[in-house]
């Protein structure tokens, strides 16, 4: 049945969540699968062996984006920032000036310049990295529990059997 964990290979990347095996989320690739449990090589740990009916959330990665918009929006988002504090010269920078002179001629160019100049090195930066796009895998059956902690009383679960 397309959609649940038996469908899932070896290979694939996986976000998932199970609450009473782990705290927090685990990201990875998938190395094994078996009818009790999945064996994820995590990005920053040993391999992790979790059992299925552990698994609360399921989710296998889609594709991998480059995050050009991501760093174009960020790069501008700055630029406009340094083009609004920019000292602003309308004469220009004397040819004298050695030193080097950053400034602009009128604060529309230094705002433009800067929104222009940052978008293009974000994105460029942006571009270097990948993203993970998730999509979840539904649960067939939910499961909820009731588990004694040790002095703080009770912890309700949710599980799911994928």
């Amino acid at each position: 049945m397309p959609g649940t964990i038996s469908a899932i290979v070896a290979g694939t990347r996986v976000r998932l969540r199970a609450p009473t095996f782990m705290q927090g989320r685990l990201k990875g690739t998938v190395m094994q699968v078996d009818e009790k449990a999945l064996t994820v090589n995590v990005d920053d740990r040993l391999p992790t062996k979790v059992p299925r009916d552990a698994i609360t959330r399921l989710e296998v990665s889609a594709a991998r984006k480059r995050q050009w918009r991501k760093g174009l929006v960020i790069g501008g988002a700055l630029g406009l920032f340094l083009g609004a504090i920019v000292e602003v010269r309308p004469e220009g920078c004397p040819l004298s000036d050695f030193s080097g002179c950053f400034s602009a001629r009128s604060r529309g160019d230094a705002l433009g310049n800067g929104v222009i100049g940052g978008g293009l090195v974000g994105a460029g930066i942006g571009a270097l990295f990948k993203a993970d796009k998730w999509r979840e895998v539904p649960a067939d059956h939910v499961r909820v529990g009731v588990v004694p902690t040790r002095g703080r009383g009770l912890e309700i679960s949710v599980s799911g059997t994928f």
